[in-house]
């Protein structure tokens, strides 16, 4: 029974490894075969891509052909938020385009998440109580605040 310690120990740092270099915050950990680790982050991006698609549809529409290659660009140096899934991820791949690159319907998609969930370090979190959320929506020039009241009543304010 004394030797399950450290033994459980080494295990967990060996799978530790394997899930960095799979998620791309690490290399292929010694003694695994590299090519069938990266098949597998890729499809693991593949599967990311497609997800965030989904919790996201005006902002990778927004991006059009584009969306799939800056997506993967991100999440070979980005690993997955710990909260939030796909929605959480997409939230952080959003603060990585430029101005230009938004369309007035993704904004507003950003806004409703926004709205409905605080950011931190580990991904995003259901807001309680109020939420207040603003931006400007690019193509129609115009700022828009909105908040949400306890109960789910949502107001949007134009200026």
């Amino acid at each position: 029974m004394a030797n399950s310690t450290p033994s459980r120990r080494r295990l967990a740092d060996r799978q530790a490894e394997l899930v960095r270099a799979l998620t791309g915050a690490g290399d292929v950990p010694a003694g695994f075969d590299r090519a069938r680790v990266e098949r597998a982050a890729r499809s693991l991006v593949g599967k990311r891509v497609a997800e965030v698609a989904r919790a996201w549809p005006a902002l990778a529409a927004a991006l059009g052909e584009r969306y799939g290659e800056r997506f993967r660009a991100y999440a070979r140096r980005t690993p997955p938020p710990e909260h939030g899934g796909p929605l959480a991820d997409g939230r952080a791949f959003a603060d990585t385009l430029a101005t230009d690159e938004w369309t007035d319907a993704a904004v507003w998609e950003r806004l409703t998440v926004d709205l409905h969930h605080r950011r931190d370090r580990r991904g995003l979190r259901r807001r309680r109580g109020f939420g207040l959320a603003w931006a400007r929506l690019p193509h129609a020039g115009r700022l828009v605040v909105r908040l949400r009241l306890p109960g789910g009543r949502v107001v949007a304010l134009w200026g």
